[in-house]
């Protein structure tokens, strides 16, 4: 047979053949949509310059026992990343779709977002090799440009951080010196 049928369309109804096959306007800006949305949140990522890890698993803070509690072990730079900015993407661009399938009885706004989605990310293959590609050829390409400007070109920000390291190290090598001194006299 053929290979129609196969990987993403295994599911879908053999009367339509051509539903996984080229999108519109509608399935490309669809996929733009999303790339964009992750190329970004990985930039705030990086960017954001404090990245909170947090603890696993982070429920042992409800435990009396344990001196953190449970906001204090989230991880929130992850949550935000995958929750409040990838996921809220997915949940809106299925709720568009959902509400062009409500207003389906008559013409809404909606009406022309009906079945985007699913065309787009359940019958499309390509789309996910796109939407990762471009999300990691983006940010390699802005990580490489920033690593350049911020060798040969530095911020006031990045010139006073240096500044301060500078003077924080010369200050714990003034510390080691007394600590370590001949007469291991610490001086206070």
């Amino acid at each position: 047979g053929t290979s129609a049928f196969q990987g993403l369309m295994s599911n879908n109804d053999r009367s339509f053949p051509g539903d996984g096959e080229g999108g519109g306007l509608k399935v490309f800006g669809n996929l733009v949509f999303t790339a964009l949305n992750w190329v970004l949140s990985f930039k705030v990522l990086f960017e954001s310059g404090a990245i909170i890890h947090g603890k696993w698993p982070a429920i042992l803070g409800c435990f009396k026992s344990v001196k953190d509690g449970f906001w204090s072990r989230l991880a929130w730079t992850w949550h935000g990343i995958f929750i409040l900015c990838i996921g809220f993407n997915f949940l809106f661009i299925y709720v568009y779709q959902l509400l062009g399938l409500i207003g389906q009885m008559g013409a809404s706004n909606f009406s022309q977002f009906i079945m985007v989605t699913y065309h787009t990310f359940h019958t499309r293959s390509i789309s996910w090799v796109v939407l990762l590609l471009v999300v990691f050829a983006a940010n390699i390409a802005d990580v490489v440009g920033k690593l350049f400007s911020n060798m040969f070109y530095p911020t006031q920000t990045q010139i006073h951080r240096e500044i301060q390291v500078l003077k924080y190290n010369k200050m714990r090598k003034e510390e080691q010196r007394i600590i370590t001194s001949p007469d291991h006299e610490e001086e206070i």
